[in-house]
């Protein structure tokens, strides 16, 4: 079969929803003959009648019907292609849904937030404070805020900073049960998990796997709630660096097994490919990275 070009599926389409060549000639801006001669160039190519002509009108064929019904799809994709490409410079507007931590969403992305409800007023914003990786398809979540897990194939990570994980008790703790000086004497310790992690990855980054029977009768569903629990005694734990620094530096927490976590890991933005082309995320995520690079 000869190659048809998209020009004659244009022509036919315009015929068949005018019903008059006449017409179809005139949106076109081509004479009458030139949009006669490429349906017959098409319904030669394709071996089948598309139109039934008579001395008042033209009709399409059942097979016409089915190609103009086809070629009706197309326009309407590429119509809506048309409106996505406009929209690449459009100013952002609609609802940004943001899932973050809770403690980066009061501390990182607070001023962010600042920022960019000032420069773009007609965006409303939403968001989730939560430990955890939402399904961002399925709960329609436009960007994940300062997580550290690696990116699922559908969407995009970009590095925003970089933190550690800090093992982490009291002094009070520590001058009561010891310090460990291996991971293997973190059995002899209580040990304050997130309920988030599972057995495997129950201590995160270490530089060596290893199989750790710990005791931990005290598991929490909230970063800040176990740094709470380690400041008051109740045992080790481990943290973001961003948390604990000031702590640490106060000597109200002591970090323990420095030496057995890996030294840094990125921090990142997440947000779905196919939604990066929305001025809203698109401006959201400048605004951070550049942020990110300044700091």
């Amino acid at each position: 079969m000869q190659a048809i070009t998209s020009q004659k599926f244009e022509v036919f389409h315009k015929v068949a929803e005018l019903g008059s060549i006449t017409e179809a000639a005139k949106q076109l801006h081509v004479s009458k003959a030139a949009v006669s001669h490429s349906i017959k160039q098409l319904e030669a190519t394709l071996e089948i009648p598309l139109f039934i002509r008579s001395t008042r009108k033209i009709t399409l064929t059942d097979e016409g019907k089915l190609l103009y019904t086809q070629c009706q799809r197309l326009k309407d994709e590429l119509d809506i292609t048309r409106n996505l490409i406009s929209n690449f410079t459009a100013e952002p507007s609609g609802t940004l849904r943001i899932s973050c931590n809770p403690y980066l969403a009061d501390t990182l992305l607070l001023p962010i937030l600042s920022k960019y409800i000032k420069q773009y007023p007609a965006v409303n914003i939403e968001v989730f404070a939560e430990e955890r990786m939402p399904n961002m398809f399925k709960e329609n979540i436009d960007i994940v805020f300062g997580i550290n897990w690696p990116a699922p194939d559908e969407v995009v990570a970009r590095e925003i900073g970089k933190t550690r994980y800090v093992l982490c008790a009291s002094p009070q703790y520590l001058e009561n049960h010891g310090t460990p000086t291996t991971l293997k004497e973190l059995e002899k310790h209580t040990y304050i998990p997130h309920l988030g992690r599972n057995d495997e990855n129950i201590i995160a980054n270490l530089k060596q796997k290893i199989s750790l029977n710990l005791n931990t009768q005290l598991k929490v569903n909230n970063a800040l709630l176990m740094k709470r629990f380690a400041l008051n005694g109740f045992g080790i734990t481990q943290l973001h660096d961003y948390m604990v620094n000031d702590e640490i530096r106060s000597r109200q927490l002591v970090e323990v097994l420095k030496d057995t976590m890996k030294t840094t890991i990125p921090l990142y933005i997440y947000y779905q490919k196919h939604r990066f082309v929305q001025p809203k995320i698109r401006q959201f995520v400048s605004l951070v990275t550049t942020d990110a690079k300044s700091s």
